[in-house]
């Protein structure tokens, strides 16, 4: 089979070229740079793929994107989404998989399936979670549009791996002396998966002949923030934040006009606590 993978060497993306080609299929990478081709290797500006010269005679039967405009606008990463999406109606694409992330998905969730839809209001969200909203949205409106193209989702949690260095950004605050101030408390949900697991997922939904519509990434189980910390300062004294003191206050804030309604979700969203069902595709990635 012949892939094009955007953003080949994105952490998400590390190692997948090999194990792809070790399957046999024909690999072309596409990453952002100056207009050139280096053997399967081709750059250029993202926002303007379906233009890129070298790229007019690559003929591909899937294409997985992993590419997300980090710090740039919701503009900007729809821009680039558009054109990927013209390059695969001239390139005659059968099967668009997109990286996207649970961040899409509405906080008030409190069980995440296959078939959970992407949240209504992600304006309400940060900015990632507003970004992936936007390109989910722009993805499947287009998808509906041009059938001849099937488009897979894949939704992931907290991706991890061995050779990444375990952050803390959104989970915990560290002090001096070993004390961690959880960023909610200690039931506060943070669904991970392993980046080898998510490769799984990846493969499966480019080789399996009817792949899913969506692929929900987590690993089994109920993961929190307090023990992820642990994975990391098993040592750490850990404070969690007093939800209901937490929540009082914010509402007070919202109410006399200090925080908006995107801020109060966004605080509130700390302590949200969410079940995954995800048996669907873990069912189809380990043929059960």
């Amino acid at each position: 089979m012949n892939i094009l993978i955007c953003g080949h060497q994105s952490f998400t993306a590390r190692n997948f070229v090999k194990k792809l080609e070790s399957a046999g299929h024909i690999i072309w990478c596409f990453s952002r740079g100056e207009i050139k081709q280096k053997n399967n290797i081709i750059t250029g500006p993202v926002t303007e793929i379906n233009k890129n010269p070298y790229l007019k005679e690559v003929k591909v039967d899937v294409v997985v994107n992993f590419i997300l405009l980090d710090k740039q606008s919701i503009e900007d990463n729809l821009r680039y989404i558009d054109a990927l999406c013209r390059w695969c109606e001239s390139a005659n694409v059968k099967r668009l998989i997109n990286m996207s992330s649970i961040s899409a998905l509405p906080n008030e969730a409190e069980l995440i399936t296959e078939s959970t839809p992407i949240d209504a209001h992600p304006e309400l969200k940060g900015v990632y979670g507003a970004v992936k909203v936007a390109i989910d949205k722009r993805l499947i409106s287009w998808a509906s549009e041009h059938q001849t193209v099937k488009l897979v989702i894949i939704r992931s949690g907290f991706i991890t791996a061995a050779d990444k260095k375990k952050s803390l950004t959104g989970i915990a605050k560290m002090f001096p002396g070993g004390f961690a101030v959880l960023m909610g408390n200690n039931s506060s949900t943070l669904p991970i998966v392993d980046r080898d697991e998510l490769q799984l997922g990846l493969q499966n939904a480019i080789e399996t002949e009817e792949p899913l519509d969506v692929y929900l990434m987590v690993d089994k189980g109920m993961n929190t923030k307090r023990s992820y910390l642990k994975t990391i300062a098993p040592n750490a004294k850990i404070i969690p934040l007093p939800k209901c003191m937490v929540i009082l206050a914010t509402n007070i804030l919202k109410t006399i006009g200090v925080l908006d309604e995107r801020k109060h979700q966004m605080v509130t969203g700390l302590f949200k606590i969410q079940k995954f069902d995800n048996s669907k595709t873990y069912n189809r990635i380990h043929n059960r």
